[in-house]
């Protein structure tokens, strides 16, 4: 029936990576040791024959092992070259040289102390935000690089560094900072500026997550709830209700009415269905 759950009991023993194979199908693969030897010699005929090189470690690790910039651009001048590090390829020594992972690029860009619920310690984002991110990063900034060499026919080096991603995915927030000082205070599961922005449980104890934001979007949620849209309370091209006022109170009371006397299958169908934006979770 509706909400039940039917766990699910993973093997006992090593796994395959799943990401792995999630990520890399339709792609061949290829085991080489690429430093020593004759993999390293296979590998520089790779570099002959490739439009773009990405590698992700250490920041300034493939130079340290030979493999420069200038070195790759000597075996093909068109390459385009993505380095992908938690902190970059230059800057203080100390950071460019510190080993990281998704949660680490989190950590020190900021984004894991704005995650969790107000009043709890933060939490990283999952899954995995800084490692994805970088990956779609990389794919665009490739493919300019690529445009522009048709241009000038040489490579580009890229330097992709996951902290100054985290930095860039959080909107508003690090300019408010350094602008006006005004710091970021963890929102949960409700928005801290709009009144019916979250996630509410319906009567059968299911969750959803509604947001009433737009000129468009308030009216019509107004009408589902059976509220008077154009009056002192909701005036006309209201673009959202603002929390902590009277109009918030009314809406969220009218709302609360509202779930209590439906499942959120009901509930999602009804609201979808006349154009407020919603989902269960």
């Amino acid at each position: 029936g509706a909400g039940t759950r039917t766990a699910i009991v993973p093997p006992r023993g090593p796994r395959r990576s799943a990401p792995w194979q999630r990520a890399r199908r339709n792609m061949r693969s290829l085991s080489m040791d690429y430093i020593h030897g004759a993999g390293r010699e296979v590998f520089a005929k790779l570099i002959t024959t490739a439009d773009v090189l990405v590698e992700a470690s250490v920041g300034g690790r493939f130079a340290r092992i030979g493999y420069s910039d200038q070195a790759l651009w000597e075996l093909n001048p068109g390459l385009v070259v993505v380095h992908i590090s938690g902190f970059g390829q230059t800057g203080d020594p100390a950071y460019v040289s510190r080993a990281s992972y998704d949660p680490i690029a989190q950590a020190f860009g900021c984004v894991m102390r704005m995650n969790g619920m107000p009043g709890q310690p933060p939490a990283p984002a999952r899954p995995f935000p800084a490692d994805y991110a970088a990956g779609m990063f990389a794919f665009g900034m490739a493919n300019a690089a690529l445009l522009k060499r048709q241009q000038t026919g040489r490579g580009e080096s890229i330097d992709v560094a996951q902290f100054e991603l985290m930095m860039r995915l959080q909107a508003n927030y690090p300019t408010d900072y350094l602008r006006y000082g005004l710091d970021y205070v963890k929102e949960g599961n409700r928005s801290r500026i709009c009144a019916m922005y979250g996630t509410y449980t319906a009567a059968d104890g299911e969750e959803l997550y509604v947001l009433v934001l737009g000129a468009g979007v308030v009216p019509k949620v107004l009408t589902l709830l059976g509220l008077e849209y154009g009056g002192d309370l909701f005036p006309r091209g209201s673009t959202l209700i603002p929390v902590d006022t009277e109009a918030a109170d009314v809406l969220e009371a009218a709302f609360a009415a509202y779930l209590a006397e439906r499942t959120a299958a009901q509930a999602e169908e009804e609201l979808a269905g006349a154009g407020v934006p919603c989902s269960r979770l």
